[in-house]
């Protein structure tokens, strides 16, 4: 059976395969895909078996660049265009169920 840290790798790596990712985009996907896998992904078992949130969710995944893809830097943003952001939403859900 093939496990999911097996899927969500396989399917990394057709997201870079393709699509024509500018360097920056590489760099937002390796970014966003560690941070998911490390940060993310093992809280995933205790909010659902408990029905948890935990109440610093929204801030930590802020200040780890993973909210505010589209707004601009002036407004605190990373100023990326929509493909970017359906990037960054495809990489989370890979390893996040509930984000799907």
């Amino acid at each position: 059976m093939t496990s999911q840290n097996e899927l969500a790798m396989a399917d990394l790596a057709a997201i870079r395969a393709n699509y024509s990712l500018t360097d920056e985009q590489r760099q937002i996907v390796d970014h966003v895909d560690r941070v998911s896998r490390e940060v993310l992904h093992p809280l995933q078992a205790r909010m659902d078996q408990e029905d948890w949130w935990p109440d610093d969710l929204f801030k930590q995944m802020g200040e780890l660049g993973l909210l505010g893809i589209t707004a601009p830097e002036a407004l605190g943003g990373s100023g990326q265009n929509e493909f970017t952001q359906a990037l960054v939403s495809e990489v989370i859900s890979k390893w996040i169920a509930w984000c799907t």
